[in-house]
């Protein structure tokens, strides 16, 4: 994720962690992140983006998080919500300038599931898998969620179950 970089970097500390930023050879924005204790790099936290914007709201998401020593994946959480509004905004709009906006920022926050979010998709194929098996063999009868309802439910209690172990441990 980090490509060459043409700047002179620019290092500061806020609290927790230790933020270096440079632009890239590309023209890009290289933001590396490292604990401000021990030096270890944040790897959660370390972005290469090619948007000014959406730079400069990473860099203040993790710049905020140090400051209220927040952890790296509350951070990250907070990266992707602050994108994800980001997102919506672009989508509102109905310029082409704005729909590359919003098609270069759906990109790269799938970059950004949960556990829980990547648990459900791993069940979901293993579900594919299952009923697959099941039609295969003739099976009528499979242990599965019947409505898109029950679907949704069961992915939005993960996703919910997942959040609230992250603040807890903070």
């Amino acid at each position: 994720m980090h490509d060459a970089a043409i700047s002179v970097p620019v290092t500061r500390l806020y609290g927790r962690y230790e933020i270096t930023a440079q632009t890239t050879v590309d023209g890009g924005y290289n933001i590396t992140t490292m604990t401000a204790t021990g030096g270890h790099p944040e790897d959660l936290l370390c972005f290469t983006v090619a948007d000014r914007d959406v730079y400069r709201t990473i860099y203040a998401v993790i710049r905020e998080g140090g400051l209220n020593h927040v952890d790296p994946a509350g951070v990250r959480d907070a990266i992707r919500d602050a994108l994800g509004r980001d997102l919506r905004a672009m989508q509102r709009r109905h310029d082409t300038a704005s729909k590359a906006r919003a098609d270069y920022l759906n990109d790269l926050l799938d970059g950004f599931e949960s556990p829980a979010e990547t648990a459900e998709v791993d069940a979901l194929i293993a579900f594919a898998a299952k009923v697959g098996d099941a039609v295969a063999a003739g099976v009528a009868d499979v242990d599965r969620p019947r409505t898109f309802a029950e679907l949704r439910d069961s992915f939005q209690a993960a996703a919910a179950a997942d959040r609230a172990a992250r603040k807890a441990v903070k």
